[in-house]
């Protein structure tokens, strides 16, 4: 495999993301520069590239972030590690030391030492979506998350391994974005979508609008709305880029973030990094301002821009109708489409 160093720096030894992944990708990829997001980290880049691009059939792609080498769990071969068993490419970014291990065909890596959650999952998804090969699911997870089953699961669905069937529910609903039942909440969703809405068949597959960034699988028809993330908030807590993630979702693509309450995603280990709500209430209706700026002009002025920006993401999560939308099943994946008959 060939490998290309890349070196991008300044006189305070900061780097400049946007000029890192500017010349990362003149190197493995055509760049698409109206995607960059400027981001800082100290950080030396090295990829590893694929020893012949072709474009495959294969529908999922997952990118995760690790400190070296894809943990031993996710290797497995009733996860994502033996190519076998997954139809699927692997990217993984090391932020602490290379990898020197023998790495499967379909498994490549990045290096980007010290860059932090958001910056990492932005290289990961520039890589991906210049890849030659075309995707359906971008698969972005945290290297300690495994999936299981629970009381929801049917012997049916247990015939698969939980990724194996995970992936299958991907293919069969096409959510435009998909999620596990993160720790078991999806006995709260359904009650919650019952109060809200009336519905008392316990469906497998929810609506939801607030979703854990561990597990987050984005479909190729809109993962390009979603990504990348705002990066300049790093410092005050990294669960802030996912709100960007969210209120996009929602506002682009209100109703198709689906949870599949038959499969359970968990996580292992808490790392430290910069976290907390503080700072949501100042970042949220700037966040928000930011979707709809590059809204559409006809849609600028929709009142669910006003209602998010007022609202608190607690309240509005227990009170939206966005649980009572039918989008649970192969809806038309089109930016903006749930306003339409709307005055």
């Amino acid at each position: 495999m060939k490998e290309t160093l890349i070196y991008c720096s300044n006189s305070h030894n900061k780097i400049n993301f946007l000029c890192r992944s500017l010349l990362i990708f003149a190197k493995i990829v055509t760049s698409r520069v109206a995607h960059f997001r400027e981001a800082e980290s100290n950080s030396t880049v090295t990829t590893t590239s694929d020893k012949s691009i072709s474009i495959t059939s294969k529908p999922f792609i997952y990118l995760t972030q690790t400190e070296q080498c894809l943990p031993q769990h996710l290797a497995s071969s009733t996860r994502i590690g033996d190519n076998k068993t997954c139809n699927c490419d692997v990217i993984v970014l090391s932020y602490k030391e290379e990898c020197q291990d023998d790495k499967p065909s379909h498994i490549s890596y990045v290096f980007a030492k010290e860059s932090t959650w958001t910056t990492g999952r932005n290289l990961l998804y520039f890589v991906a979506i210049e890849r030659i090969r075309h995707y359906h699911y971008y698969i972005f997870l945290d290297d300690d998350v495994d999936l299981g089953f629970n009381s929801f699961s049917s012997q049916e669905i247990k015939r698969l391994s939980p990724f194996r069937a995970f992936e299958q529910w991907l293919l069969d609903d096409e959510p435009a974005v998909g999620v596990a039942n993160y720790n078991n909440n999806g006995r709260a969703l359904l009650k919650r979508r019952q109060s809200i809405c009336g519905i008392k068949e316990p469906p497998i597959v929810v609506p939801v609008m607030w979703f854990d960034a561990l597990f987050n699988a984005f479909h190729h028809q809109s993962i390009k709305h979603i990504l990348p993330c705002p990066t300049q908030y790093d410092q005050e807590s990294w669960w802030i880029s996912q709100l960007h993630v969210i209120y996009s979702t929602e506002l682009i693509f209100r109703g198709q973030a689906l949870a599949y309450v038959a499969i359970t995603v968990s996580n292992r280990q808490h790392r430290g990094y910069p976290r907390g709500h503080t700072m949501f209430s100042k970042r949220i209706p700037v966040i928000i301002e930011d979707i709809q700026n590059k809204a559409p002009t006809a849609h600028q002025n929709r009142t669910l821009f006003q209602t998010l920006k007022t609202s608190q993401l607690k309240r509005y999560s227990e009170t939206a109708t966005t649980y009572c939308m039918n989008t649970t099943h192969r809806h038309p994946i089109v930016p903006y489409s749930h306003f339409e008959g709307q005055s």
